[in-house]
């Protein structure tokens, strides 16, 4: 019985430095049946270079990149064989005056028409993640990471926005890569 404690705490420690570290990678496996987003169903849809607001929150879908890793860092996470690291780099603007929380817990998303599941993973990015708190009249930049397999085709990013019940839809395809 104490061993079993001393498992759990140690999971639960492990689990909150990850999130501690605060890096979100999505992995290819099932998921729930995704949020129907926007009003009237209808999600709000942009591409690399597009920009969607709500509530004056502006996000900015800037470009999408493969993950190249830093030969000076120890690599803590690796792909899955045949898979890879794909990340989409967003500026967020708020212009409102209160501050925002960009959640990682409101992203889901799809890959090639399949739903993609959350996980979270260590980095060796020395850029920002996306995650935190975007002061009034401020901007943030920064990554999500989707973990994929080689050869996809069309990736898409949903930022839920929970109250409303409606989604950002941010889509890519292999083409759209910098």
């Amino acid at each position: 019985m104490k061993q079993c404690k001393f498992i759990c705490v140690a999971k639960i420690l492990a689990l909150v430095a990850v999130l501690s570290a605060g890096v979100f990678v999505l992995s290819a496996c099932e998921a729930p049946p995704e949020v129907t987003g926007g009003e009237n169903g209808a999600a709000n849809e942009a591409t690399v270079g597009g920009t969607l607001e709500r509530s004056g929150i502006q996000f900015t879908f800037d470009r999408i990149t493969r993950h190249q890793p830093n030969p000076a860092v120890p690599q803590v996470s690796i792909p899955a064989e045949g898979n890879e690291f794909i990340l989409f780099w967003f500026t967020i603007q708020n212009t409102t005056d209160e501050d925002y929380f960009v959640n990682m817990f409101d992203v889901t998303g799809r890959l090639d028409g399949r739903a993609i599941n959350a996980s979270m993973s260590i980095w060796d990015i020395d850029d920002a993640v996306i995650w935190g708190t975007v002061e009034a009249g401020g901007v943030s930049q920064g990554y999500v990471v989707f973990e994929v397999h080689i050869g996809w085709e069309v990736i898409e990013l949903r930022y839920h926005w929970l109250v409303s019940e409606s989604s950002m839809v941010f889509t890519a395809t292999q083409d759209d890569l910098s």
